[in-house]
């Protein structure tokens, strides 16, 4: 039996292929990854961006556009602290909304939508309903209006029934430094 030896040359030149071969894996990932939610630009479109920052499991009870199509539907399920993206779009109309309900395991109902208008975009109608409403909160922004809506929503647990998010003056220095 002969016993033949790799030079520490070769084990080098084998390990950097190696490593070439998983960072051009990567990079093809992040390519495929940045194309998957690509929204159509000849028409008006609603990007939502949900966060179930909760320990509960959020199960989708109805899903609406009143005019177009879901591109990137709602997730059937929405695990604890995880969130989606959810795509609409439609063609020749100006008056777009989309709306979709979660039910949490206690039955309270988790509602988010988004109006896209002409006049004003707005997250109007994102609620919460149920036996234990109160227990929960949505934070809502705006990060784009007409004619391409992009919304975030945040759905946390409240402390008594208080919104445990700190608003953002409540954070920021009462003062300016040096004074």
């Amino acid at each position: 039996m002969t016993n033949t030896r790799m030079s520490p040359r070769r084990h080098l030149l084998l390990g950097v292929s190696f490593v070439g071969i998983a960072i051009v894996g990567t990079g093809l990932g992040f390519v495929a990854t940045a194309h998957a939610g690509t929204l159509p630009t000849d028409g008006d479109t609603v990007a939502m961006t949900i966060h179930n920052n909760t320990d509960q499991t959020m199960t989708l009870a109805a899903q609406y556009t009143n005019v177009g199509d879901f591109i990137a539907a709602p997730q059937q399920v929405l695990a604890p602290h995880t969130s989606e993206i959810v795509t609409a779009s439609s063609h020749n109309h100006d008056r777009m909304a989309a709306v979709m309900s979660y039910q949490l395991p206690d039955h309270t109902v988790v509602v988010f939508e988004a109006n896209n208008l002409p006049d004003g975009a707005n997250t109007t109608g994102t609620v919460t309903a149920g036996p234990s409403a109160g227990q929960y909160a949505i934070a809502t922004s705006l990060d784009t209006g007409f004619p391409n809506l992009n919304a975030s929503y945040t759905v946390q647990p409240t402390m008594f029934g208080k919104d445990v998010v700190t608003p953002a003056w409540l954070s920021a220095p009462a003062w300016p430094s040096g004074h």
